[in-house]
């Protein structure tokens, strides 16, 4: 368990930074604990470039999904491919 003074420490990281270290973690580890932390690491877990990254390294999808017409973000595609993978 992480200490307070080290959770303050990751937590003064850059955010663009702190969405690169949630990258390393496996997205499966992320739901619902990264969420519910704070405001900072959920901003950090829900990072376009990050899910674009895990997307492509991954899933091996480098196109966002349209729905409607319109364009899903990279957490959604991610979602939606996971679906895909793990049902069909």
């Amino acid at each position: 368990m992480m200490e307070n003074a080290e959770a303050s420490q990751l937590l003064q990281l850059d955010p663009e930074l702190l969405a690169t270290i949630m990258n390393f973690i496996d997205a499966r580890d992320l739901f619902p604990s990264c969420f519910l932390v704070c405001k900072a690491i959920l901003k950090a877990t829900l990072d376009e470039l990050a899910w674009q990254d895990r997307c492509r390294r991954d899933l091996q999808v480098c196109e966002l999904h349209i729905e409607g017409g319109v364009a899903l973000s990279w957490f959604k595609t991610y979602q939606g491919e996971c679906d895909r993978l793990i049902f069909y």
